[in-house]
């Protein structure tokens, strides 16, 4: 389920970010410049959604809770820099007892950067032996 869960993720990588430019773009704002929160136009578009960020939300709540823990320890394992073994990662936030709701907001936040932890953690469980089939 963990493998689904990440090509779901992956696939809409690219369109999120393309409709964040077009977003962006349709609010004036360049991020290279930066963004000041609290201007007016910043806020008009944090409220105008992303519809392709629903449409992953939507499909990640349809995944039993033990495939998107999995998938948010697997993230923070790829972006944590520290020698924990992913075992240790899921355990620990298997302790922490999110809600479903909860573990599909905090993937959420990290797209489209959790391809690069996912990528990075898919290596370093190569190290300890394991296959993403494996967890």
């Amino acid at each position: 389920m963990i493998k689904d869960t990440l090509k779901d993720i992956f696939e809409a990588i690219p369109k999120i970010e393309q409709e964040d430019k077009l977003l962006d773009n349709k609010y004036g704002i360049d991020r290279e410049l930066g963004l000041d929160p609290f201007e007016e136009k910043s806020i008009r578009r944090i409220f105008d959604e992303n519809i392709y960020e629903k449409e992953l939300e939507k499909r990640l709540m349809t995944y039993d809770y033990d495939a998107l823990l999995k998938t948010e320890a697997l993230i923070y394992y790829g972006r944590d820099i520290a020698s924990t073994k992913y075992k240790e990662k899921l355990h620990y936030f298997s302790k922490m007892a999110e809600p479903k709701e909860e573990i599909v907001r905090t993937i959420l936040e990290k797209v489209p950067t959790c391809k690069r932890y996912i990528v990075a953690a898919i290596q370093k469980l190569q190290h300890e032996g394991l296959r993403i089939e494996d967890i």
